[in-house]
């Protein structure tokens, strides 16, 4: 089996005057055949659904569904992570979501939660500023999570609420992840999001305009394609090691974010990316470089 670090792939990209390096993203659809593993891979996918939907849980033949399972294998496994409260079910209508144990666990995590108060305070100022709504994302395999939200948004932007997991391609923010990466990597991810949205039976018109218009211009930019009205531009970050880590993304109507220009409104997401950047520094590679 290959190492992590022959897993890198050492092409480098730059963009506004930073220097990209990416490793390819983990197989996070892909259940592992050897045996021992399947369980745990399966739990783990099932998890992620579920994290990426907190507000509506999941009927558990939906679930199965959504991740490629048997519904009797996915209710076995829902049963088994119910009973050590890493899944919950809600009373009224009985939908599965997340556990009150993910919460416990977490709170060690006290790097996450100060770079995660950082975006929030940093989305709230930016957005403030600027009269849109924006967010912070992070990468996560062929998808984007919604980290940070600021400002109220309408019906068809509510689904990137935070703990939001959607596919890179879905969103101006991932978008800006993509562009930045290298060419085979991007290619590949690409191909895993088409596939995974075409079995979503998820229209895909507005979000291949989406891509084509950023390629275009070489800036991450959604004008309308999949939100008509609405535009949303955003730039990616990584952390001092080359390897992205996620996005900054602000989104408004169309007569309200015609009162800024493209490129001034870049160069505050330039900034805002170098600082996030920065922070993730701080607060996490240089803990782990000592």
């Amino acid at each position: 089996m290959r190492s992590t670090e022959d897993r890198r792939i050492d092409v480098t990209s730059e963009s506004n005057g930073l220097v990209y390096a990416f490793k390819e993203p983990e197989a996070n659809l892909h259940i592992d055949k050897r045996s021992g593993t399947q369980s745990i891979e399966k739990a783990i996918l099932i998890l992620k659904e579920l994290a990426g939907h907190p507000n509506f849980g999941w009927r558990v033949s939906d679930l199965a569904k959504k991740c490629e399972l048997d519904k009797a294998t996915a209710h076995r496994i829902l049963q088994t992570l119910k009973a050590n409260r890493l899944v919950a079910q809600k009373n009224q209508d009985k939908r599965y979501q997340v556990g009150p144990l993910i919460y416990e666990l977490s709170l060690g995590l006290n790097d996450f939660k100060n770079f995660e108060l950082h975006t929030k305070k940093s989305a709230e100022a930016l957005a403030r500023k600027t009269k849109t709504i924006v967010f912070y994302m992070l990468q996560s395999g062929f998808d984007f999570t919604c980290m940070a939200r600021f400002g109220n948004a309408p019906t068809q932007l509510m689904m990137f609420e935070v703990g939001t997991r959607k596919p890179l391609m879905m969103s101006a923010g991932g978008v800006a992840m993509l562009m930045a990466m290298p060419p085979p990597q991007c290619k590949r991810v690409m191909a895993e999001n088409r596939l995974r949205l075409k079995k979503l039976n998820i229209p895909s018109k507005g979000i291949e305009q989406m891509w084509k218009d950023s390629h275009k211009v070489k800036r991450a930019i959604n004008a309308g394609a999949t939100v008509p009205g609405w535009v949303s531009y955003a730039m990616p970050f990584c952390n001092f090691n080359g390897e992205v880590i996620g996005s900054v993304m602000m989104s408004a109507q169309e007569d309200r974010i015609a009162h800024h220009s493209s490129d001034f409104l870049f160069e505050l997401l330039s900034k805002e990316a170098n600082e996030a950047a920065n922070m993730y520094q701080q607060f996490f590679q240089s803990k782990l470089e000592n």
